[in-house]
C-alpha cells in the first residue's frame, strides 16, 4: 500500500469545509461545487459528515482544488479564505485550550501531535522556534502544493490572531513541490 492509498483526514477537517462554501457562495455556489466535484466524492460532501471518522484525504484534495476551479477566478484568496475559516472551527472546539495555556508557541511544539489528529499519512513537525516566531516542516506526499503554499499558511496566520497577536506573517518559505528540498513553513508575530 502507497501513502496515497493511505493517507486519511477526520471528518472535522471537511465540515468547516462545507460551511465556507455555504457561507460564502450560497445555495447556488454549493449546487455549483456538487456539480463539479469528482462524482465519487458527492455523496459524502453532500451527506452527513461524521467529525472523528477518517476519510479518504482525496476527498479533502478533491474538494480544495474544485473549490479552486470554480470559484478561485474571481476569488484568488479562496483557498487561504478557506483555511483561515477551518481555523475558527478549530480554534472553537478543539484549539483554544492550547491558545490560553500556551498562545502560538505551545500550538507549534504540538503540531506533530495536532496534525496527527487530523491527518494520516504525514507528518509536521516544529524545527526552529524564537520568542515571537516558529518555523514548521510538512512531510506529506498526499498533500497537494496548494496546502503548504495556501492552506496552512492561511491556518497558522488565523489561529495566530486568535491568539491574541497582531500583525501576524504566515508564509511558505520552500515547497519539495516545486523543488524544494521539503516543504518549510515560518509564521511570525507581535
Amino acid at each position: 500500500m502507497t501513502a496515497a492509498t493511505t493517507a486519511k483526514v477526520r471528518g472535522r477537517n471537511l465540515i468547516p469545509s462545507r460551511a465556507f462554501i455555504k457561507e460564502r457562495y450560497g445555495d447556488d455556489g454549493w449546487k455549483r461545487f456538487l456539480a463539479a466535484v469528482n462524482p465519487r466524492h458527492r455523496p459524502i460532501w453532500d451527506g452527513p459528515i461524521a467529525e472523528w471518522t477518517w476519510y479518504d484525504r482525496a476527498i479533502d484534495n478533491d474538494g480544495t482544488a474544485t473549490l479552486k476551479k470554480v470559484f478561485g477566478g474571481d476569488d484568488p484568496d479562496v483557498i487561504r479564505r478557506l483555511a483561515m475559516r477551518a481555523a475558527r472551527h478549530h480554534d472553537r472546539l478543539y484549539l483554544r485550550p492550547i491558545l490560553m495555556l500556551g498562545g502560538p508557541h505551545l500550538l507549534f511544539r504540538r503540531a506533530a501531535a495536532l496534525y496527527e489528529e487530523y491527518y494520516q499519512g504525514g507528518t509536521l513537525t516544529l524545527v526552529d522556534e524564537g520568542d515571537r516566531w516558529a518555523r514548521v516542516v510538512l512531510d506529506d506526499d498526499t498533500a497537494p502544493a496548494t496546502f503548504c503554499e495556501e492552506s496552512l499558511p492561511g491556518f497558522m496566520e488565523e489561529i495566530i490572531r486568535l491568539s491574541g497577536r497582531w500583525p501576524v506573517v504566515a508564509r511558505q518559505e520552500t515547497c519539495k513541490r516545486r523543488g524544494g528540498a521539503r516543504c518549510a513553513l515560518y509564521a511570525a508575530w507581535r
